[in-house]
């Protein structure tokens, strides 16, 4: 199950600006009330 995997490398600047090119394109017009965590895999919440 990939869903409960981390990414083994640090968080870097570029995935910060791919994330948030992604957000304010129109293939993410279907994305509301979402919590996106852009770090590299650290945060494992159920949130």
């Amino acid at each position: 199950m990939t869903a409960s995997q981390t990414i083994k490398r640090r968080s870097v600047a570029a995935d910060l600006g791919n994330a948030l090119g992604f957000l304010v394109s129109d293939d993410a017009d279907f994305i509301t009330g979402q919590i996106l965590h852009v770090d590299g895999g650290v945060t494992r919440t159920g949130a």
